[in-house]
C-alpha cells in the first residue's frame, strides 16, 4: 500500500475517534452491568421480560459491544473499527428488541393481569414498574449509543483503501500493466554482451567476454577472404 493511501487510511480511521469510542464504550459496560443486575433483581417476579431472558443474554451483548469499542480506541485498526462496527449493529438490534419487551412488559403488568395480584404483590408492583421504567430507559440509551457508534465506525472503514492496492493521486502512479512500445535490443557481437535498451534507458548489460585490447593491429591478420577471390589464388 502506498504512502498516500496509509495516510488516507489513517485520516478516515480519526473520524471514529470523533464519537469518543472510550466513553461510549464505558457507558455500554455500564449499561450491560445495570441490566444483568436489575434483571436479577427482577427474576423472582415472573414477569414477560423475566421470560424471555434479554436481561442476560442481552447485557452480555451490551457488555461485549463496550470492551470492543474501548479496544477500537486504544489500537485504531481497521479490523478492529470493523468488529465494533458489527457487535453495534448487532446491539442497536438488542437494544431495540429490549424496548419492545420491556414496553410490553409495563404495559401487561398494568392492564393484563391486574386481578390476579394479591394483596402483597399488588403493594410491591410499584417496585416492579420502577425496575422496568429503568430497564426501558437504558435500552433506548443503548439503542442511541449504538446507532451514533455504527455510524461513526461505518464512515470510518467503508472509505478505506484496502491493503496491497498502490494508489498516489499526486504523483498519478497506478500499479498497472503498461505495455512497451520503444523496446529495442542492441547485440555487440564484437563483445558478445547483449544490451536491452527500453525508452533510452539501459535494463540489463551481460558481462562481455574479456578480450585483449592491448594491440588493435593484430585484428588485421585475422582479417578473412573476400568471396570475390579463391583461397588458391591468395
Amino acid at each position: 500500500m502506498s504512502m498516500t493511501a496509509a495516510v488516507n487510511n489513517v485520516n478516515q480511521l480519526e473520524k471514529f475517534l470523533k464519537s469518543q469510542p472510550k466513553a461510549l464504550g464505558a457507558v455500554q459496560i455500564m449499561i450491560g452491568v445495570f441490566t444483568m443486575l436489575l434483571g436479577i433483581i427482577e427474576g423472582f417476579s415472573g414477569s414477560f421480560a423475566v421470560d424471555t431472558g434479554i436481561k442476560y443474554w442481552g447485557s452480555i451483548i451490551f457488555i461485549v459491544s463496550g470492551s470492543l469499542t474501548i479496544a477500537a480506541e486504544n489500537k485504531l485498526h481497521p479490523c478492529m473499527v470493523k468488529a465494533s462496527l458489527g457487535v453495534n449493529v448487532v446491539s442497536a438490534i438488542t437494544s431495540g428488541i429490549a424496548i419492545l419487551v420491556f414496553a410490553t412488559g409495563i404495559s401487561y403488568a398494568l392492564y393484563g393481569n391486574a386481578y390476579k395480584y394479591s394483596s402483597c404483590v399488588y403493594y410491591l408492583l410499584p417496585y416492579r414498574l420502577g425496575i422496568s421504567g429503568i430497564l426501558l430507559a437504558l435500552s433506548f440509551l443503548q439503542f442511541i449509543i449504538s446507532i451514533c457508534l455504527s455510524s461513526f465506525a461505518c464512515k470510518a472503514t467503508c472509505f478505506c483503501v484496502p491493503q496491497g492496492v498502490n494508489l498516489s493521486l499526486n504523483q498519478q502512479f497506478y500499479s498497472l500493466p503498461v505495455p512497451l512500445t520503444n523496446q529495442s535490443i542492441t547485440v555487440d557481437y564484437i563483445n558478445m554482451s547483449t544490451t536491452s535498451v527500453v525508452n533510452g534507458h539501459r535494463e540489463r548489460d551481460l558481462p562481455p567476454i574479456p578480450r585483449d585490447t592491448t594491440d588493435q593491429t593484430n585484428d588485421n591478420e585475422y582479417e578473412q577472404p573476400t568471396y570475390n577471390q579463391r583461397p588458391d589464388m591468395l
